[in-house]
């Protein structure tokens, strides 16, 4: 890590407790949405309700940025104290949770969007599974590096060449994920341009993709491959409005990402405040993931008011 001058010490640090105090109101804004907005109608407390997997990625992803930031702090100070293996400790520590907060967006990114990649290029969906579970597994693995730098002392030059290499090639996995899943959003927009809105005979199935998706549950006399039957494809398809907002907040989320890879390069090759620049575009894309899920959950609401309206 190097830093220009003596004053960048705090400066950084400054930085961090503010971006840690950003994402500790996100975790607070998160949790209060789960609780006391989305499932205030729901059946009695169960905690599978309130906690699924759509919530659980979205937790891990901002405690996860919540915990990297706190270690941030502690690597700038050990730096600047000149405590090299306590330097190396935190910093694999971090890079751990800077992996799973990975992996947590490419999951959540896939799941959310998975819709639309089987209505625009269905033979993807088994390749998109695949390339997901691998970039995870390489995306967890890349701590270990620097574990073994620590451990093994005489093959830490070595692990710090690899340590730099394993995040650029992921970046680089990272890039052609995102932007195969662009490209998806922006064909679905441009597709779904001039078609017929949602009729009331695809509405109910609507409803319970809404539903289904946000909590796992079955429905009974109503299946997965019911609804996925059931949705229109691209020769005759209807306008989707819970696609749309994937589509664009995926956009978004997207646009960020590019810019988060470019800058974890240039922090890997310089200066230790291109990291702090990456973790305010996290904050960023978490916020666009979140307004994402605002956003289906209104939609949820119109749906099931429009359909109450019907019956």
């Amino acid at each position: 890590m190097i830093i220009e001058t003596p004053d960048a010490y705090e400066n950084l640090i400054f930085a961090c407790h503010a971006i840690a105090g950003l994402n500790a109101m996100q975790v607070a804004v998160l949790i209060y949405f789960i609780v006391f907005v989305e499932r205030r109608t729901s059946q009695p407390f169960k905690l599978k309700n309130y906690w699924t997997p759509f919530n659980w990625l979205l937790f891990i992803m901002v405690t996860t940025m919540l915990i990297q930031t706190v270690f941030e702090i502690y690597c700038i100070r050990a730096v600047q104290q000149q405590e090299v293996a306590f330097y190396e400790i935190i910093r694999a520590i971090q890079v751990a949770f800077l992996s799973v907060c990975e992996s947590s967006y490419i999951i959540y990114t896939w799941l959310r969007s998975r819709d639309i990649v089987d209505q625009m290029v269905p033979q993807w969906t088994r390749f998109g599974k695949y390339f997901v579970a691998t970039h995870v597994t390489f995306t967890i693995m890349q701590f270990i590096p620097k574990l073994v730098g620590f451990l093994v002392p005489s093959v830490v030059d070595a692990m710090t060449l690899f340590a730099g290499i394993f995040p650029i090639a992921l970046a680089l996995t990272t890039v052609i994920f995102d932007s195969s899943m662009l490209v998806l959003f922006i064909m679905y927009l441009n597709s779904s341009r001039g078609v017929a809105p949602v009729t009331a005979g695809t509405l109910k199935s609507r409803i319970y993709s809404l539903t289904a998706q946000d909590s796992g549950l079955p429905t009974p006399g109503v299946t997965t491959s019911t609804v996925r039957s059931s949705l229109p494809h691209r020769s005759n398809r209807e306008v989707d409005p819970r696609l749309a907002i994937v589509a664009w907040h995926g956009i978004f989320s997207i646009a960020f990402g590019f810019v988060i890879v470019g800058l974890m390069i240039v922090w890997i090759l310089t200066y230790e405040r291109y990291l702090i620049a990456v973790f305010i575009f996290m904050d960023v894309i978490f916020c666009c993931l979140f307004a994402m899920k605002v956003a289906l959950w209104r939609q949820k609401q119109e749906s099931l008011a429009q359909l109450k309206g019907r019956v």
